[in-house]
C-alpha cells in the first residue's frame, strides 16, 4: 500500500544520507510523526510532499515538534542499540 510504497522510497534516501546521531522518521500521519517521537526520538521528520496536502503537513509537523522522547526503557535500549551500531559502522 501508500505507506509501504513511502517507506521504501524514504529509507533508500535515508541509507544514503545516513549520519551518526540523525534519527529520522517519515510523517505521513499524526500518528506515525507522534510516535516516532516518542519511541524513536527522531530529530529529523521526513514528509512525503506528493502525498500530503499543505495543512496536514502543518498538522503532523506541529504534532512531531510538540511531542516529547518518552524515555521509556525500553525505548532508551533502543537508541543505545543504534548508537552502538554507529560506532562500529560509522567511523
Amino acid at each position: 500500500g501508500l505507506a509501504q510504497h513511502l517507506l521504501h522510497r524514504v529509507a533508500g534516501q535515508l541509507e544514503e544520507h545516513r549520519r551518526r546521531g540523525i534519527r529520522a522518521g517519515i510523517g505521513y500521519s499524526t500518528y506515525a510523526a507522534k510516535t516516532s517521537r516518542e519511541d524513536d526520538a527522531t530529530n529529523v521528520l521526513c514528509l512525503p510532499g506528493r502525498f500530503l496536502n499543505p495543512d496536514d503537513a502543518k498538522e503532523i509537523l506541529r504534532v512531531w515538534l510538540q511531542t516529547p522522547f518518552s524515555a521509556a526503557p525500553r525505548h532508551e535500549r533502543r537508541i543505545g542499540k543504534i548508537g552502538q551500531i554507529e560506532q562500529e559502522n560509522m567511523k
